[in-house]
């Protein structure tokens, strides 16, 4: 009976009211890319393109994407990023959308650069802010008692002087987004505190005497986001008091500050609600209407109501007992909750919760942490869900079944910091343009429709019919298209390999393809590689020349990898992107025949040098180019260079000389062997000639014993 009873708990969990269906957004302006926190935007296309680089450190932030029209002037018509590096805030200007990304890695200008206070890289996300004025801010946590702001009014030029301090005397590591709410004609700022349990209030932070309040939510830490509740009226906050332990609060405004006196004070440190959680609320929320969903240290999922005060829990799906300490997404169009059940070191899951039922409609695994909050990004196409892992990859989920539409590697992993590594920050990706935060720094690209590129045709230049013979030099042709893209013109990195050869390429009128010296990209092992402009639909044919060996292959591709090939660009089918073709090369033979005499065969003496000579002859056969023969004698005594190296032409014979030393009397026999080594793949037609054996005898000088010094003569009669 209780089972049946919890079980009609969790399908009512979602069950009224449903989702509310708002419209996907098209800028990232703080974590989780409003303050509501979705994660949910709009790109141009389910394609990643290029490679864009900006790596300065460990990140741990949300990137930020922002419209540049808001400034004008130089930022017309572009878009803008404010990443966290290693501790430092980057204004950054990303490229001209109205140009296609080029082949290789490029990194974003640098406008501008910001120190942040704090002891260590920090855990906080910044918050983009406008007032009614048209000022413009960065507000962001330190790991510190600091919130800095930066006054980006002027984003070219930001300097030292547009940065303002707020002091958090209690905090320690505001790893939270700062939240900025309306109320009563001021501006409230609201951050969490790190290793306290307070939340810091600060009313009209931008002003030059701000007033700072705080409330304590109890005993642990404080590092949620917090998020808006009934239309910014409040706010939802967490506590974490560890594995067991856990709090869900909520402010009214109304409720904690008052107006008297032409001035704002606190009147209340008591929440308008508050509920006890089985384990820590460390992460974020997600909120929809009067709805505000979020999760717990043990990957409990948790949906309040603002209007009815319930608040209700799913714990039967199957990632339940996983740590987590990220923040869900919500998928407006399929009404669908996407939670991060992150994992201690290995085994994260995405899960997917039916906004209507309850029910879980499926779980992604990984192998690694699912290390990010989820996103969702709708496109033409669809909808997708991405996330990243702790071993550096983004994949791409559907939504429908949980199944991986694709996986890309954006990061080396080396756990700088047990907090996070691999995408040790977020993934943010609006309109044109993704932007992934890593151990390294910030990487991303831009988002379009698919392009097609194609390996059209590959002709090695071998005359019909015939081999191709070693040594001798061929002229080739390698077609490449750009059959179709969301760019007019589009640069591709091409090749053509015979073997492992990179061959040179060339326009037909002989004038060399451009070249990307990969070192420029911090990836000199990839060399450099021929990028080949095209307008769609063109269809290029480029020259090159090769000399044939023994190789049996040859290789035409476009943007795949093959160093110093790299691929740069996601295409729907890649499968039209290189042909290969076998070359056939004739396999070539020759006759080399030798000899071995000796011109000192009758005066050869034990201790003195003596000469043997090696007569190499090629037979007047094979092919019409010059053979490399080696020479090897064996033997005793050998004192001079062996092998020897002799080149023949057809017809041609050469003598080779050879000296040796015997030590000792006697027969002694030398063996002469010869061997064709160049052209690549030659061998020897008759081989039963190429080698001779000669045996010398070599003749030992008696000396004459020596008895005493004294004359002696003999009479012989």
């Amino acid at each position: 009976m209780k089972k049946l009873l919890f079980i009609m708990l969790v399908t009512m969990l979602f069950a009224t009211p449903a989702f509310a269906q708002s419209t996907p957004v098209n800028e990232i302006s703080t974590f989780g890319f409003t303050n509501e926190r979705h994660r949910h935007s709009v790109i141009h296309g389910p394609v990643l393109h290029g490679i864009m680089e900006h790596l300065k450190g460990p990140s741990y932030s949300q990137p930020l994407i922002l419209d540049g029209n808001k400034w004008g002037g130089r930022l017309t018509d572009h878009w803008v990023a404010v990443t966290v590096e290693n501790n430092v805030m980057y204004g950054l200007l990303l490229p001209s959308t109205m140009e296609a990304p080029p082949a290789h890695i490029i990194e974003p200008e640098e406008l501008w650069r910001m120190p942040l206070h704090g002891s260590k890289p920090t855990k906080s996300h910044p918050t983009f802010y406008e007032n009614d004025k048209g000022e413009k801010f960065i507000i962001v946590g330190t790991y510190s008692k600091y919130i800095d702001i930066i006054n980006v009014t002027d984003f070219k030029n930001v300097t030292q002087d547009d940065l303002i301090l707020l002091e958090s005397p209690h905090a320690t590591d505001i790893t939270s987004a700062p939240l900025i709410l309306n109320w009563s004609g001021h501006e409230i700022l609201v951050c969490t505190s790190g290793n306290t349990g307070k939340v810091f209030i600060t009313v009209d932070p931008f002003n030059q005497n701000p007033k700072g309040y705080y409330i304590n939510v109890g005993p642990g830490r404080t590092s949620s986001s917090p998020a808006p509740i009934d239309g910014g009226k409040g706010f939802a906050v967490g506590l974490d008091g560890g594995a067991n332990y856990g709090e869900f609060q909520l402010y009214y405004l109304n409720e904690i500050l008052e107006e008297k006196n032409g001035g704002v004070f606190q009147k209340s440190y008591e929440p308008h609600f508050k509920k006890k959680l089985q384990s820590g609320l460390c992460a974020s929320f997600s909120v929809s209407a009067d709805l505000v969903y979020f999760g717990d240290q043990k990957s409990r999922i948790y949906v309040f109501n603002t209007d009815t005060g319930e608040l209700k829990m799913n714990n039967t799906h199957p990632a339940v007992g996983i740590f987590s300490n990220r923040s869900p997404a919500l998928d407006l169009k399929n009404n669908l909750l996407i939670f991060p059940a992150v994992a201690r070191e290995e085994g994260g899951k995405i899960v997917a919760v039916d906004s209507n039922t309850g029910k879980t409609k499926w779980a992604h695994s990984f192998t690694s942490r699912a290390q990010t909050a989820p996103i969702v990004v709708t496109h033409y196409a669809g909808t997708e869900i991405w996330a990243g892992t702790s071993s550096g990859y983004l994949v791409s989920i559907n939504p429908a079944d949980g199944k991986r539409n694709w996986i890309k590697q954006m990061s080396e992993f080396f756990r700088m910091d047990d907090y996070a590594w691999g995408i040790s920050g977020e993934v943010s990706a609006a309109v044109p343009f993704y932007l992934v935060s890593t151990e390294e720094g910030v990487r991303g690209g831009w988002l379009a429709d698919y392009v097609e590129y194609e390996a059209v045709n590959l002709d090695p230049g071998i005359p019909k019919g015939e081999k191709a013979i070693p040594g001798k030099t061929y002229n080739g042709t390698a077609t490449f298209k750009y059959a179709d893209g969301f760019w007019d013109f589009m640069f591709a990195n091409v090749g053509v390999f015979y073997g492992d050869q990179y061959l040179k390429l060339t326009y037909p009128d002989g004038r060399e393809l451009e070249k990307f010296d990969w070192a420029n990209a911090g990836l000199a092992e990839w060399g450099t590689v021929y990028e080949l402009p095209m307008a769609k639909g063109d269809n290029i044919t480029l020259n090159f020349t090769w000399t044939a060996s023994d190789s049996d292959t040859m290789t035409a591709l476009v943007n795949l990898d093959q160093k110093p090939v790299k691929k740069s660009r996601d295409e729907v089918n890649l499968d039209n992107n290189k042909i290969e073709k076998t070359v056939n090369v004739e396999v070539p033979c020759t006759d080399i025949s030798v000899t071995l005499t000796s011109p000192d065969a009758s005066d050869i003496f034990a201790g003195y040098d003596f000469e043997l000579v090696a007569t190499v002859k090629r037979a007047n056969n094979g092919p019409d180019v010059p053979v490399k023969v080696k020479v090897d004698l064996s033997g005793s005594g050998i004192d001079s260079d062996n092998p020897v190296y002799v080149t023949l032409n057809r017809g041609e014979s050469q003598k080779v000389p050879f000296f040796a030393i015997l030590n000792s009397g006697g027969s002694h026999t030398y063996t002469v062997t010869v061997t064709p080594v160049e052209p690549a793949g030659i061998v020897d037609c008759a081989p039963g000639n190429n080698k001779s054996s000669y045996t010398v005898k070599a003749q030992v000088i008696e000396d004459v014993p020596v008895t005493d010094d004294k004359t002696r003569a003999e009479i012989v009669w």
